[in-house]
């Protein structure tokens, strides 16, 4: 007889976690090929209230336009939890089904993660972005399921027959590799219109003006100073970490003061952040046009190409039973956000 070791063969949370952490704290060398040395670029912004992806409410004709542009090829939310379903599937489904005919059931839908949160395109060249409203919070709630998660996975312990029916099991179907899981959330031709893009918009960058100017924009509102932290990237590194477990709510679950003190930090920061920036963005929507138009003439195959791997994704995970309004498959634990 043997001891198991878990409830699946491979959690797929924590990879998501990181990479959505990556996305608020990871830097776009953007300014390097825009020729201006100093402040590093973050990658990317959620809308948490645009489900599928499409362009927000409100925003103007050409950002708009713009946002498409983006999710035509980078996909869209919906898209991305469609691929944490295959990757949950790949790692842990065969080993699920032979663990439930073994009579010892492990749901490989527990499994399925968030998505990483969800990108604002233009905030490649910084200064067009768009608001950042509820972008580090998801991340932090993306991380607080994470945690969850890998708790739950670990806190089956099963011995006798239930152990040797993980260890049957578990040689009988392997996880998927990491090249496979890679596949299916960021496969090569997506990566590589991820770095065309930002070429494209770095003269968007560069037609905003010095980043020192927001620098000290920011600086003015003290908000640096009420935190502790001398940097707008400390402070976004400390807005993107993770919580203690059990401080961040999940679905209907009563706040915390931790949580409370979370939103009001997070709310002054993209306030203050959305001040420094708005001006000089009213300015640039020439500049975004003409960069969206060449980047999609220069790469049409590449981005029918990209298309044509979220619209294969997204009819696979249907296969498995996935649908936009059912994105976890029914699975009740950890608690998921309006879940």
């Amino acid at each position: 007889m043997s001891e198991g070791t878990g409830t699946w063969q491979k959690a797929a949370v924590p990879l998501v976690v990181a990479a959505a952490v990556a996305m608020v704290v990871g830097v776009a060398a953007i300014r390097e090929s825009a020729g201006s040395p100093g402040r590093s670029v973050e990658s990317g912004v959620a809308r948490v209230g645009s489900a599928t992806g499409g362009a927000p409410e409100g925003l103007e004709p050409w950002a708009a336009e713009a946002w498409d542009a983006y999710v035509s090829w980078a996909g869209s939310n919906d898209e991305h939890q469609a691929a944490e379903v295959l990757v949950a599937y790949a790692l842990n489904g065969g080993y699920s089904e032979c663990m439930e005919a073994a009579g010892y059931p492990r749901p490989w839908q527990e499994s399925i993660s968030p998505p990483p949160v969800f990108k604002d395109g233009l905030l490649y060249s910084f200064w067009a972005g768009g608001r950042r409203d509820g972008y580090f919070s998801q991340t932090v709630i993306n991380g607080e399921i994470g945690q969850r998660t890998e708790l739950a996975e670990n806190a089956v312990n099963a011995v006798g027959e239930e152990a040797d029916a993980e260890m049957v099991c578990g040689e009988a179907n392997p996880a998927a590799s990491d090249s496979t899981v890679e596949g299916y959330r960021d496969p090569p031709v997506v990566s590589r219109l991820e770095h065309e893009w930002a070429e494209a918009l770095a003269p968007v960058l560069v037609a905003g003006g010095d980043p020192r100017d927001y620098d000290a924009c920011i600086a003015e509102t003290g908000i640096l100073e009420g935190s502790g932290f001398d940097s707008v990237d400390e402070f976004t590194d400390q807005l993107a970490s993770l919580m203690p477990v059990g401080t961040v709510p999940l679905g209907d679950e009563a706040s915390t003061p931790e949580w409370d003190a979370y939103l009001v930090t997070e709310q002054e920061f993209v306030d203050a952040d959305w001040n420094c920036r708005k001006d000089v963005r009213a300015e640039l929507a020439d500049e975004v046009t003409e960069a969206v138009a060449g980047f999609e003439a220069a790469h049409g195959d590449q981005i029918s190409q990209a298309r044509s791997h979220w619209d294969s994704v997204a009819a696979q995970a249907e296969d498995l039973g996935w649908t936009p309004d059912d994105p976890y498959l029914g699975a009740g634990f950890p608690p998921r956000p309006g879940g």
